[in-house]
């Protein structure tokens, strides 16, 4: 129940012999819960129905803790995408992608897990998340981390220019 971080998981090759087996539903499993995609959970609910609730763990907490864990990281993987600049987030684009109608409860939940930290503004519709829980990154978050990063080196860039210009004035 308390385990919010796929990464691990999905970095072992143990994984990778589930593949073209009978079983890779499995895989593909693990790879949503690590992305917090919600659809893709769905998707293997449905096509794999049989197979996925004649597993008792599955089957018997399907609807409470597997439901609320892809919320929550769901959450946690909007928070990640966006830019530190930016993560004043909209509680209908959360809802939007966590299939879900309200979004208080989950960041709440989220909060109190200690999975993020922000402020909730309940008039403006909003959150604004100032940290994430560090996790194992996949190549696809590791790249967009790389993007993330190369804007901040342009920013700092700039920012040493401008000193710069304006230091020169100075002397």
């Amino acid at each position: 129940d308390d385990i919010y971080n796929f990464g691990e998981v999905l970095a072992t090759p143990i994984l990778s012999y589930l593949k073209n087996t009978p079983n890779e539903w499995l895989l593909t499993l693990v790879e949503a819960m690590n992305s917090g995609n919600v659809e893709q959970l769905n998707h293997v609910v449905e096509v794999y129905k049989g197979s996925y609730f004649a597993q008792p763990v599955l089957a018997s907490k399907h609807d409470t803790v597997v439901r609320q864990k892809i919320v929550l990281l769901c959450l946690i993987n909007i928070a990640f995408e966006r830019h530190s600049h930016d993560r004043v987030i909209n509680f209908s684009d959360i809802a939007q992608r966590a299939l879900i109608p309200q979004v208080e409860w989950v960041l709440m939940r989220a909060m109190s897990l200690g999975l993020l930290k922000g402020t909730i503004d309940q008039v403006e519709g909003t959150v604004n998340i100032t940290w994430v829980q560090p996790r194992v990154l996949d190549a696809g978050q590791i790249s967009l981390l790389n993007e993330q990063l190369g804007v901040w080196v342009d920013k700092t860039k700039n920012a040493l220019v401008t000193i710069e210009d304006q230091a020169a004035e100075l002397f």
